[in-house]
This record gives structure tokens, sequence and C-alpha cells, in this order.
């Protein structure tokens, strides 16, 4: 009977598909989750069961991680659910947008539970193509272009997934992930888990979706995609990947991690919508991410103190984020008012790590397992840090542009508010940690960071509207006209290769500040490779 509780989470979702929307039986999406929560708090340890009968032969089990994962998913869920039911103005309340979130949701409790390839790829995938319909929803164009490059980039994912899925099994001798503990996935196993997960992770190079998707997706749907599903890509690689067989490609893992993390603050830094810093921040949390998995890929003795410290990391990422993504729903559906920017203010400095914030103890449970090993990574990670701390200002700076709100604080404002708080200090007080001093430094350094960028999006704006012509310089007189045309034209398209790296083929023209940026991110690249040891 206990085995149940592994099939109900991701099934009450779909018993709720055909339930029609009314105002009287609505409220059942919201409960959708509930199941995923009871058994997350409620399961055994090690609670497993085999199901012959379920697609083709299925094995469920929750550990310690999944638990961890379910858990704190299951929340964000929930929370998301009630916003699409109190928030019906915001397009969400269309039956493709409540079929496509139930899928969903399915999908990734499906991944989470799975104890076998099979079952968690066809979790992985269902939530992938679910989606699609939630950014579409809206129905605008803006979010139907966004939509079909998701798409795009979700598939192909899902195809190498699939194929380096395969490979690993036919390695291993059987598709359970503990066929996989002693298993060496071999270099082209390895790089289709890689980016099979990486699309989801938004790794440099595969991360063209994500800024485009976020913008235009409803609130709800962009607090579940840059939360739950976001972490099912880590989640992904924690399930394929050990430390004692990948320790060989530990490197890659760290390079694409930290070049996502810059990428991820260069592009963040150019954008003139708060919705748009919220993106590229998640690029960069994704990509510090991927360089901590990277450092227990190549310190196998201390993989569990890094494995454990990266899971609280990533949790507070989820929660933080997916609480940004609903709080941008009130911004933009209500208006600016006192408590609503009180609440963003708490989220956003807990991000970027400021003293006895949830972010500022993820923070040192990092260092202090990656320390160990690795004592210069210290200085890496306070580099992230400065660098969360100026995308969260620009963040709130942003906001604060907005209308002020003319309505008064309902309900669900009080709720979300709620929820925000224990976001915040939640790892605080599970670590209970004390007050950091470098946590200090680096937000005052990313403040100091934005203080400097702060008028790049202004910049690149009047540089894209109004187009200056180059100087005709004497000497090239002597050469012709045809000479002066090619040196614009190289011109043009290396500003164009360099605008298209940075953000997301978005743009066509980059203003000179933009590329003394990209300079510094070389000389952030170039002293990191210095300072880590190999």
């Amino acid at each position: 009977m206990s085995s149940w509780l592994l099939i109900i989470p991701w099934l009450a979702p779909l018993l709720l598909l055909p339930v029609p929307v009314n105002r009287t039986i609505r409220w059942l999406q919201a409960l959708a989750a509930l199941p995923a929560l009871a058994t997350a708090m409620l399961a055994a340890d090690g609670l497993t069961g085999e199901f012959d009968w379920l697609l083709l032969g299925t094995r469920l089990g929750i550990d310690d991680t999944g638990r961890l994962f379910l858990l704190y998913s299951s929340l964000v869920w929930l929370a998301a659910s009630l916003y699409t039911l109190l928030r019906p103005a915001l397009a969400t309340g269309r039956s493709r947008f409540r079929i496509a979130f139930l899928l969903a949701m399915s999908g990734n409790f499906l991944l989470i539970l799975a104890a076998d390839m099979l079952s968690f790829y066809l979790g992985f995938a269902l939530m992938g193509l679910s989606a699609y319909g939630m950014i579409v929803a809206p129905g605008t164009g803006v979010a139907i272009k966004a939509g079909r490059r998701y798409l795009g980039w979700t598939i192909a994912g899902e195809l190498a997934l699939f194929s380096g899925m395969v490979l690993l099994a036919s390695r291993a001798g059987g598709r359970l992930f503990t066929d996989l503990a002693s298993v060496e996935p071999g270099s082209a196993g390895l790089v289709l888990i890689l980016v099979g997960f990486g699309v989801k992770m938004a790794l440099p190079g595969l991360h063209f979706w994500l800024p485009a998707a976020y913008r235009a997706a409803p609130a709800a749907a962009a607090a579940v995609l840059s939360g739950p599903m976001l972490a099912a890509g880590l989640l992904g690689w924690l399930r394929f990947l050990y430390p004692a067989t990948v320790s060989d490609y530990a490197t890659l893992f760290m390079t694409l991690g930290i070049a996502g993390a810059l990428l991820g603050f260069a592009g963040g830094a150019l954008q003139r919508e708060a919705r748009g810093v919220l993106a590229w921040s998640s690029i960069a949390k994704a990509g510090t991410m991927s360089a901590i998995l990277g450092a227990a890929f190549a310190w196998p003795d201390s993989s569990t103190a890094i494995l454990a410290a990266l899971s609280l990391f990533m949790i507070h990422h989820l929660l933080i984020k997916s609480a940004l993504f609903l709080g941008m729903g009130e911004l933009e559906t209500r208006g600016r008012h006192t408590w609503l920017m009180a609440g963003l203010a708490l989220l956003a400095l807990s991000l970027a790590g400021a003293p006895w914030s949830g972010g500022a103890a993820a923070k040192e449970l990092l260092i202090r397992a990656l320390g160990n090993s690795a004592p210069s990574v210290t200085l890496l990670f306070m580099s992230v840090a400065a660098g969360t701390a100026m995308l969260m200002t620009r963040f709130l700076w942003l906001t604060l542009r907005s209308d002020r709100c003319s309505k008064k604080i309902d309900a669900i404002s009080v709720g979300w508010l709620a929820l925000a708080i224990p976001a915040t200090w939640l790892p605080f007080e599970l670590l209970q940690a004390g007050f950091s001093m470098s946590a200090l430094w680096t937000l005052l350094a990313g403040m100091g960071l934005f203080a400097v960028t702060r008028s790049l999006g202004n910049r690149r704006q009047a540089r894209t509207e109004t187009p200056k012509a180059w100087p005709r310089m004497e000497w090239t007189k002597a050469y012709g006209d045809s000479l002066v045309r090619v040196r614009h034209a190289l011109i043009r398209h290396l500003r164009a290769s360099l605008a298209a790296i940075a953000t997301g083929s978005e743009s066509r023209k980059m203003s000179g500040t933009t590329t003394s940026l990209l300079w510094l991110a070389l000389f952030m690249i170039l002293l990191i490779t210095l300072v880590v040891p190999v």
C-alpha cells in the first residue's frame, strides 16, 4: 500500500485533466501538488516500488536527494497553482494553459521519483513538451515566437538525451540508475547527456531559448520554468553521472559553468526590463551550479559534501527565483506598492547573498565544502556573488521605474509576501549560520558594479535607434572608398558576432561599452585560470 505514495504524486495532476473548469471545482487544480508534498514528508526512507504493468515496466523510489527536490518543487507548483486561480486576468485561466500546466507538473513529479532511466526520460519529455503550451498561452506574437524557439531547443535536447541514455544503458546492461554507479559513460555518451540536460540548464550555446521564454511566459509559467524545471536538468546530471566515473570530464563542466556565469552577468547588465534581468540571472546561476558539479567530479573524495551543499544552493535558487517571478506578475498586474517592493527587495538581497540571508548561508556552506580541496575557489565564489548582487541591484532599480499601484492589497499579495519571507531565510535557519563579513563586501562590490554598468542598456538602446557612421579617417582617402567599405563591413560583422554571443542573437549591434564588458569577462576567465589549480 505504501508504494502508492510513489504513484499518486504524478497521477493526481493527470486525473484532474478531464475535470471541467468552473467556479466550484476549479480549486481542485491547486490541490494537484498536495499528494507530492505529502509523499515528500511522509514516505519512508528508501521506499521503492516495481510496477511491471506501468509504462513497459517502471521502478520508482525516493531517496534523500529525491525527497529534497520533491518537497520544494511541490511547494513551488502549489504556489504557482494558487496564483493561476487568483489571477485569471493574466490569460492563465484558459484551458490550454491549465492542461499544459497539469501535464508539466505530472512529468516533473514523475522524473523526480523515477528509479530507472526510461521512466525518468518519459517524465522529462512530458514536462519539457508541455511547457510549450504554458509559454504560448497568452497568444501574442511574442509568446508564440518564444514558444517556437523553446520547442526547437527542447526537442533537440531530448533527442540528445535519449541517444545518450541508450548508450549508457548498453554499457551498464540495465536501465536502473544503480547500474550506472560503476560504469564509465564514455565520451559520446557523456557529451549527449551533457547536451540533453544542458539545454534545460541553459549552458553557453544552448541558452538562446531562455531569455525570450522567461520574458513572454505568464508569471506562473515563468516561476516553474525557472524553478522546478531548471532544477530537473541538475537532477538529471546527478542521476545519470557519478563522480567516480566522470572525474576525467570535470574540467569540461567547470569551464562551461564559469562561462555560463560570465555570460549571464554580461547579458543581465544589458537588459532594460526587470524580467530580462531575472532571465539572465538564471543563466548565471545555472552556470554556477554546473561549475560546482564539475568540482564534485574533480574531487570525488569530497563529492558527498559538495553535492549536499549544491543541493541546498539549488533549492534556495528554486524558491527565490520562483517567488521573484510571481512577484513580477503582481508588479505587472497591479503596479508598484510598498509591500510588494519590500518583498522583492528581500528576495533579491537573499539571492545576492546578503548577510543574515539564506543565500549567504548557502554560499558559506559551499565554500566550506570546497575549501578542503581547492582553497582558491573562495575568490571565484566571491566574484560570482558580486555579479549576482550587481544583477539584483539592477533588477530592483528597474522595478522602481514601474507605475505606482492604485489598488488595495488583496489576499494573494499578502500570501505572496508570506511565501517570500520564509524563502529568504529558510537555508539560513537550517544551517544556523552567523554574520558573514564576506557577504557584506560582495554585496557592496555588486552595488558598485551596478553603478558602473547602470547605463549599459540605455547606451545600447541609443546606439541601436540612431546608428552613427564611422568617421572617415584622412589616411583612408589614399586607398579609396573600397578599402573603407571593407573595413566598415568587417567591423560590423565583428560587432554582430559579439552581440549574438552576449545577447542570444537578439541584437545586431553592440556598443563600445559592451565590448569593454566582454574584454573584462575574458580577463576574469584568465584570472580564474591562473588562480584555480588544475
